[in-house]
């Protein structure tokens, strides 16, 4: 008995490491700040975000928070086919969503992730039921960057980034979306 608490503690220790409360009444921004903060600890998520030199993120200040919601609109309005999802949707929205994100001149790199919001069955995982995971959105952030490419070669300012997340539905399946705004500054060679 008491190897099995250990075993579901570590497992919970776990699954924390990868997963946030969300949802529409219940986002806790700071806890999702800091749970993107936490996982930057973890290899894992470490693996996917060293290339972007991200050491902190911070909540959305309010022009992240306006982008935020103007790139879930423009995925809300999108047609899809049957069996699209956000992926498909991201790809063909790619010009629509730089013209919202990337401003004349803008500096900044930003990203655009997501997360598939889940709903767990076991009586362990439904303490997490909406979960968001955390590697998820790192993963997926590779594929969706946005920059003003006439800037030239530029790297991440302080390696802070400004993040902002909203949740969207495509074809049924609900995602939490993410856009993160990395300042950044001219690299020489």
């Amino acid at each position: 008995m008491k190897m099995m608490k250990k075993l579901m503690a570590v497992a919970l220790a776990g699954v924390m490491a990868l997963t946030v409360l969300t949802g529409c009444s219940s986002v806790n921004e700071k806890e999702f700040v800091a749970i993107l903060n936490d996982a930057l600890k973890t290899p894992l998520a470490a693996k996917y975000v060293e290339e972007f030199s991200i050491k902190e993120f911070k909540a959305a200040d309010s022009d992240v928070n306006h982008k935020t919601a103007a790139v879930a609109e423009i995925v809300r309005n999108a047609k899809v086919n049957e069996g699209e999802g956000i992926d498909e949707v991201l790809a063909a929205k790619h010009e629509d969503i730089k013209k919202v994100l990337v401003g004349q001149k803008d500096t900044n790199v930003y990203f655009v992730s997501y997360a598939t919001k889940v709903t767990y069955g076991s009586k362990l995982f439904q303490t997490f039921d909406d979960g968001l995971d955390v590697v998820e959105v790192f993963k997926n952030m590779e594929h969706n960057s946005f920059a003003d490419e006439s800037m030239g070669d530029r790297g991440p300012k302080d390696a802070t980034v400004l993040v902002g997340f909203t949740d969207v539905n495509v074809n049924g399946k609900t995602y939490t979306l993410v856009v993160m705004k990395v300042p950044t500054v001219e690299v020489g060679d």
